[in-house]
């Protein structure tokens, strides 16, 4: 293992098993692999959030690796929770993609590493499932501040 360096795992589907659980045998391979030197960074299309349970049965939580969540939009230092790369989409961007999901009767809600942003009034079962993880709504945008 001297010339891996670094160690990315999706989570869903690949580390966690059918029952959303860690095997032992994960556990103990990443456990070698940090022992070894090499930097084990779980890639996720999760939040930071829901990254964090995975983080601290693997040990990595408190330690000097890192994260990459939303589908790579956030890239975090895990020890100081340091946000080290972040690429949102602008406020423009999610007001057009609303609009098509009014037109569709889809219910948007929109995520960095801080906020939740909420588009429907009232606030949707998958907001509040999402504010349940610690999570704030700082701005509603309602339809009636579409206009560009």
């Amino acid at each position: 293992m001297e010339n891996i360096k670094l160690i990315a795992i999706d989570i869903d589907g690949t580390l966690l098993d059918d029952q959303g659980k860690i095997s032992q045998a994960n556990i103990a391979a990443i456990n070698a692999a940090t022992q070894a030197g090499i930097k084990v960074v779980l890639a996720s299309g999760r939040p930071l959030s829901g990254l964090r349970k995975a983080l601290s049965q693997l040990g990595l939580w408190d330690t000097q690796q890192y994260s990459i969540a939303s589908n790579g939009a956030i890239i975090q230092e895990n020890k100081t929770a340091k946000i080290l790369s972040e690429k949102t989409l602008p406020l423009s961007a999610l007001k057009e993609l609303n609009q098509y999901a009014q037109r569709y009767d889809v219910n948007l809600v929109a995520q960095d590493h801080q906020f939740t942003y909420n588009f429907n009034s009232p606030i949707t079962f998958l907001t509040s499932r999402s504010l349940r993880q610690n999570r704030k709504v700082k701005k509603s945008i309602s339809p009636s501040s579409q206009s560009s």
